[in-house]
């Protein structure tokens, strides 16, 4: 199902190339590289820390900014140069999708990135001479490999301006290829070569190769990685590599919620039959500056023409149809249409009756193990804890019950700061805590106890108003609940919440 497999391994099995681990590659219609570096241990062919690598349809703007291989180690070569130089091509459309990204690379970007390709080899160089690798020679002499079967093997088809399909004939036929079998008999330690004649003989290839007076090919960092997924799953079973790469060509049809520290997102496969939750680390995003602040994307995964009622684990206190009809912005066709069939089942004054239900459970519920009165209780949690049930009402549950009950419309789409302002002005006097309440929660930083007790006060307070906008409100609830039960039977959030 893959169009390319990249990295060592687009060499052939017999080819003596030392392949530590499997990166594929797939073509996919989004904006930005992504690459996601996988744990599956249920898939005989995926190992530790391969890779899946999404690249664009649209190749053109990868290749004009220059786009770097997504990576969280230290970032050398343009997307453009993996495509073009470092993947081998699985089927036609692949075949066709190397020839049409070696057309947009331009001969002064080739040329510029010739210079580039000679600096990270002698830097290679000088790291090995440095012995700064170890004492693993896997480790160690991957240096020297690295230089020669990464940089000068391709030294004089990137300045013909011509794709690399075959890598292994591409090697036979060059002058370098004992060379590079010599590099990977370092790396398996088998004691066939000497590791001084190798080296020498590494540095004297190197030093051949002219060093362009050019300037350098300017990369740029632009892509999304994401790393090591936390799935959690019926049974507890590890996720295909298939599954990953079906969910993470789009990523996402429906947008829940992304803040500074969380994602959430809804997506819809055929290759699933139950809900399911994967978490992954998104450690870069669209820009540089999210570096420095991992964030953790919280990825519903729905089996196409789920029950709406479906909720993707037993910690789910609402199903991901309602969720999308909260919160949710649709991203593509099948979001706006998933959308649509949930509003056809579960009306807005429905849903709002079931977020005062759950407000009241959160705020009193002491059989509730994520209420407040029960992290009140734990005195082994940490304070921040305690704020967690009152964030999830104050800013969470009763803006988006009020929307619906005064607009008599779901909330999904509308901005966060819009449902917070509609709700704090129909309540001014709850705007001290919800204030309160965000500080705490964006700062990480728990208010005294006695504040934590005098917020939750305000918000029964206001949900009791609220409740009395519509008196049908519990029969509502009761019924999306026992409706919620009898799809997700294992629920024990649920069944919590009933009791």
């Amino acid at each position: 199902m893959f169009d390319f497999i990249y990295g060592s391994a687009r060499f052939k099995s017999d080819s003596g190339i030392v392949a530590g681990n499997r990166n594929d590659a797939l073509i996919a219609d989004i904006p930005l590289p992504r690459k996601l570096s996988i744990r599956d241990r249920s898939h005989p062919e995926f190992k530790p820390k391969d890779a899946l690598l999404f690249l664009p349809s649209d190749a053109s703007d990868f290749v004009r900014r220059n786009i770097v291989y997504p990576t969280h180690q230290g970032a050398w070569a343009p997307l453009w140069f993996t495509v073009t130089q470092h993947a081998a091509p699985l089927n036609p459309r692949a075949v066709q999708y190397q020839e049409t990204v070696s057309t947009l690379v331009t001969p002064e970007q080739r040329r510029a990135f010739v210079g580039n390709l000679t600096d990270i080899a002698d830097a290679w160089m000088a790291e090995f001479n440095s012995g700064e690798s170890g004492s693993d020679p896997k480790k160690h002499y991957k240096k020297l490999t690295r230089i020669v079967q990464d940089a000068l093997l391709y030294h004089s088809t990137l300045g013909r301006g011509r794709p690399v399909a075959n890598h292994t004939t591409h090697m036979n036929s060059s002058d370098l290829a004992s060379l590079v079998g010599d590099c990977n008999a370092l790396r398996r330690d088998d004691g066939r070569v000497s590791p001084t004649a190798v080296a020498a003989a590494v540095h004297a290839a190197l030093a051949r190769f002219p060093r362009s007076p050019d300037d350098r090919l300017p990369l740029h960092h632009d892509y999304e990685l994401l790393l090591y997924p936390r799935q959690k799953m019926p049974g507890a079973v590890d996720i295909s590599a298939i599954v990953h790469a079906d969910v993470l060509g789009r990523l996402f049809d429906v947008e829940i919620a992304r803040d500074g520290h969380d994602w959430d997102a809804v997506t819809f496969s055929c290759l699933i039959e139950q809900p399911l939750l994967i978490q992954y680390d998104l450690e870069w995003g669209h820009t540089v500056s999210e570096k420095s602040r991992p964030v953790r994307l919280d990825l519903s995964v729905v089996p196409s023409g789920a029950d709406p009622f479906a909720c993707d684990g037993d910690d789910s206190f609402q199903s991901d149809a309602m969720k999308m009809l909260a919160h949710g912005t649709p991203q593509t066709f099948v979001g706006r249409s998933e959308i649509q069939r949930a509003r056809d089942v579960i009306s807005s004054a429905d849903l709002a009756g079931y977020y005062l239900f759950l407000a009241d459970a959160f705020l009193s519920k002491a059989t509730l193990s994520k209420s407040f009165p029960a992290k009140m209780n734990d005195v082994v949690s940490r304070p921040m804890k305690r704020v967690l049930p009152l964030y999830r009402v104050c800013l969470d549950l009763l803006p988006r019950a009020w929307w619906m009950l005064e607009r008599r419309t779901h909330g999904g789409g509308v901005a966060h700061a819009d449902l917070i302002d509609t709700f704090v002005g129909a309540f001014p006097a709850i705007a001290s805590t919800v204030a309160d309440i965000f500080n705490a929660y964006d700062k990480d930083l728990a208010p005294p106890e006695s504040r934590l007790h005098e917020m939750a006060a305000n918000l029964v307070a206001v949900t009791s108003r609220m409740q009395a906008v519509d008196s049908g409100w519990r029969s509502k609830a009761e019924q999306m609940l026992q409706r919620l039960l009898n799809v997700n039977p294992t629920s024990r959030i649920l069944r919590q919440i009933a009791l």
